[in-house]
Parts: C-alpha cells; structure tokens; sequence
C-alpha cells in the first residue's frame, strides 16, 4: 500500500496457498476495502466487488478527509487485515 497527499492506492496480493485454493474454487473472490475513523466508525466503502487471484490495484482520492488517524480493513473470503493510516 502506499500513500501520497491527494491518492490512496491499494493493493491486494494473494499468497501462493490462497491463490492454489481458488484454482479449486475458482478464480476470483469478493474483496472488501472499507475505511474507518479512530472512533471505529465506517467512513466509506472503498470497494466490494469480484477480484482475480493475484495483485489487484484500486486508487481512491483522499484529499476530502481530515488529517488524522484512519484504518483499512481488508477482507477477503479466507483472510481479514488491518492497517493503520496516518493521514497528514
């Protein structure tokens, strides 16, 4: 993931087991980027929709939000992240 003033870009990779799995299911799964405030509350849905197995890109304009601390969760169907996000 990497960051700049105006753009947040996303990026999403599957590990070499995750990506042998959805060869069996197939190859493609729901990935969910969601976007919350310091106080847990959701700000915004950054993408929900139908991804292939291996590195997929997604940018989002962030200019709008107000400096401070945000996190991303990632969600896929076999696996949960979350990062921190300090915007300036």
């Amino acid at each position: 993931m990497s960051l700049n003033k105006k753009d947040l870009c996303l990026t999403h990779s599957s590990t070499a087991k995750q990506e042998e799995e959805q060869e069996e299911r197939g190859s493609c799964q729901t990935v969910i980027y969601e976007l919350f405030n310091i106080r847990e509350e959701k700000i915004k849905t950054l993408l929900s929709e139908q991804c292939p197995a291996g590195i997929n890109e997604h940018e989002e304009n962030i200019q709008n939000l107000r400096s401070g601390v945000y996190f991303l969760k990632l969600q896929t169907q076999n696996s949960k992240e979350i990062k921190k996000i300090i915007h300036l």
